[in-house]
């Protein structure tokens, strides 16, 4: 079925839902029971396809004119257009947290958000996009109508992967970098599931720093995903003893930044990265000096 009709069929069976915001209040009881709000209409007239909320204050909806829609916690934002074309839908969104997002249109652009505003679309497949998800700023997996799955490591794309043959992938969802499940036009589901592997650290930039700490630090390397932690060991290797970096932010799959901890001895210490996959491995570039 042409990608067009397809939306057509999506809007039509949904529109009841999808033109309204239907926001959860989160007022749980204690039997797990909860409330649902009055419709409340956010998108003057279009159609949104898809929505992603992170938090609770926090929530892109996209929608088939080519508009994202914010929500702060307590209201909605007007539609702000960030398609190549204004008739380009923006079918599916995808936010691990308040400040990334990526959303797909039916052109095969991919949109990133940065926390304050949207990147330029970017063609990334060659034919009709349907599906995003992003569990993490370093992993997304985008599905096309053709039946190919695309994944992103926090920089680029990759080629495509043919994972459905012919079907429509209508759906993805992945709850880590090392599980993704989805679903065809036919009731077919497609699992993905990856061993991680451990991170790598080939340098350390400054490689210097007082033994009080608080040295910001450039980590390069490979491997790196949400959720690491970095330390510097102190002689017995990243385990007791090794002090914790602290504002650890991974940048990419290849950058990570941290401020290093204080208390340490002076030397020259190895760093390691410590993550889903595992801890790096000792490297001559993993060096940081305490002085």
């Amino acid at each position: 079925m042409p990608g067009p009709i397809r939306s057509l069929v999506r809007v039509l069976a949904s529109v009841a839902l999808l033109s309204l915001a239907l926001v959860f209040t989160g007022a749980m009881a204690a039997s797990g029971a909860g409330t649902w709000s009055a419709n409340s209409d956010i998108d003057q007239g279009n159609e949104p396809e898809s929505v992603s909320c992170p938090s609770a204050d926090f929530c892109v909806a996209v929608d088939d004119a080519g508009n994202a829609i914010t929500f702060n916690g307590s209201s909605w934002s007007s539609p702000s257009n960030f398609a190549v074309e204004d008739y380009d839908h923006l079918l599916s969104v995808s936010c691990p947290s308040a400040s990334f997002c990526i959303a797909v249109d039916d052109s095969g652009d991919a949109l990133t958000y940065n926390g304050s505003s949207w990147s330029s679309p970017t063609g990334i497949v060659a034919d009709y996009t349907e599906s995003v998800s992003c569990p993490s700023t370093t992993f997304c997996v985008v599905v096309t109508g053709s039946g190919h799955a695309y994944t992103y490591n926090g920089s680029t794309w990759s080629s495509p992967a043919n994972i459905a043959g012919l079907s429509t992938l209508d759906s993805v969802s992945c709850p880590s970098a090392e599980f993704c499940t989805a679903v065809d036009e036919d009731g077919d589901a497609v699992t993905y599931i990856s061993t991680p592997y451990p991170p790598a650290v080939t340098s350390v930039s400054p490689h210097t720093g007082p033994a009080s700490g608080g040295t910001l630090i450039t980590i390069t390397g490979t491997g790196f995903v949400t959720g690491a932690r970095v330390v510097i060991a102190q002689g017995d290797g990243s385990g007791t003893g090794a002090i914790a970096a602290t504002s650890v932010d991974v940048v990419s799959s290849t950058t990570i930044t941290a401020d290093t901890g204080g208390g340490a001895k002076a030397g020259s210490f190895n760093l390691f990265v410590i993550d889903s996959g595992g801890t790096s491995a000792i490297d001559s570039g993993d060096l940081f000096t305490y002085g």
